[in-house]
């Protein structure tokens, strides 16, 4: 599946891993100085994250949103975890 998106979207090819770790809500996640806040974000799809960092009240949040549209409603929805 990844290498089918990948190409829809014009990138090179490429190949399947295995994370060697898996994010949940509450963890942290260092990039260089910069802490994360790794929030669980349900109704998208399910172990969709998104990154907060507190002190400038940033979030990286990926396509969470849709501009102009609704949701999507194909997923299942994973119970609200905080």
């Amino acid at each position: 599946m990844p290498t089918q998106q990948a190409e829809r979207f014009g990138l090179g090819p490429t190949r399947s891993f295995e994370p060697d770790r898996w994010l949940k809500g509450g963890d942290t996640v260092r990039v260089g100085a910069l802490a994360l806040e790794v929030r669980h974000c349900s109704g998208h799809t399910p172990g969709h994250v998104v990154f907060f960092h507190g002190p400038s009240r940033f979030a990286l949040v990926g396509e969470v949103l849709f501009q102009g549209s609704s949701v999507r409603t194909d997923c299942p929805v994973a119970p609200a975890t905080r």
